[in-house]
């Protein structure tokens, strides 16, 4: 893959990704004996124009992430455009795939006189005690279940740094479209929902697990983890199932 990186950074110059921002990673490999190996690794990373959509592509996966979601056919296609630009230099239809996921962040940014307990289900809340003597705790919840399809993971955290991605999505900043100032507290609900396995590369059956991995995301956070009240907020309606 190294050597055929520049040639899919030309094509991808005309799809929207200009700039190079590759890097150098730390890698943390665990090996047999249980101690940790550290391995730099260069993670090729090209960005638009507004540094708004990232595209990183390595030997073993290619990740997708904007700041800047509209709707998921937009997202969908050009996810579905980058792979064919890497398929048509590096021929990886000849490969296997191991792995399809989709991740959303969704910030609960409440307005004056609300908080995140009007957005989220009372189940989301987290513990109420008499032993807390703050009620502004904070929220730091991780659920783990099957799907129909695979795997999804759902992370609540909050914090008042200002801060509307988890740490480990990117590595260098990028232009975010909701800004929130540090000292309000705010709730990323983080919702990661993937399969894996092992099949022959098949790009309409990419896009097509894809787009079922955003339906069941939609189904779980439009129906299950927020209010009604929250709804009517956004105008927003339940997934038919």
């Amino acid at each position: 893959m190294p050597e055929l990186i520049p040639q899919i950074h030309d094509l991808l110059r005309k799809e929207g990704f200009p700039e190079d921002v590759s890097s150098t990673v730390q890698q943390v490999i665990i090996t047999p004996d249980g101690m940790p190996q550290i391995i730099p690794r260069k993670q090729d990373e090209f960005r638009s124009k507004d540094n708004k959509w990232s595209l990183v592509i390595s030997e073993d996966m290619l990740v997708l992430v904007t700041t800047a979601y509209d709707r998921f056919e937009g997202f969908a296609d050009r996810l579905k455009r980058s792979l064919e630009i890497v398929d048509q230099v590096a021929g990886i239809n000849q490969g296997l795939v191991n792995r399809i996921g989709l991740r959303y962040v969704d910030v609960i940014n409440p307005q004056p006189g609300e908080t995140f307990r009007n957005y989220l289900q009372p189940s989301l809340h987290g513990p109420t005690s008499s032993v807390f003597t703050d009620l502004n705790n904070w929220l730091h919840l991780e659920s783990v279940g099957r799907t129909a399809l695979g795997t999804m993971i759902v992370r609540i955290t909050q914090n008042d740094q200002g801060v509307v991605l988890p740490p480990d999505i990117i590595h260098k900043p990028m232009i975010y479209k909701m800004k929130v100032e540090a000292g309000k507290l705010i709730t990323l609900v983080d919702s990661d929902h993937f399969v894996e396995g092992s099949w022959d590369y098949d790009l309409p059956s990419i896009i097509n697990t894809t787009n079922e991995l955003h339906e069941t995301i939609n189904t779980a956070w439009f129906n299950d983890l927020v209010t009604p009240e929250a709804l009517k907020i956004w105008g927003a309606k339940h997934v038919e199932s």
